[in-house]
């Protein structure tokens, strides 16, 4: 984590997922580079692709409910987690 506690930059490789539908929400993400799929767990079905300067993961972090869909990096990927903190 960072000096605030609530950011901290990550790496992802191609196909590497970086949270599942029904996780519990408890971060947001900011792509800095590369590209991230949201996808359906069940049927793989890419619901929205997500390049750098995007934001995903937001809504589970404001509502509080499980993780509606997946995500994985679509190519190697450095994102900035946001804590709920």
């Amino acid at each position: 984590m960072s000096a605030t506690g609530v950011l901290e930059r990550k790496m992802y490789q191609a196909g590497d997922r970086i949270f599942k539908e029904g996780d519990e929400g408890l971060f947001a993400y900011l792509v800095q580079s590369g590209t991230v799929e949201i996808y359906r767990e069940g049927s793989g079905e890419v619901l929205s692709t997500i390049g750098s300067g995007g934001i995903f993961g937001e809504m589970a972090l404001i509502d509080g409910k499980p993780r509606a869909a997946s995500a994985r990096s679509a190519s190697g990927c450095t994102v900035v987690v946001i804590n709920r903190a």
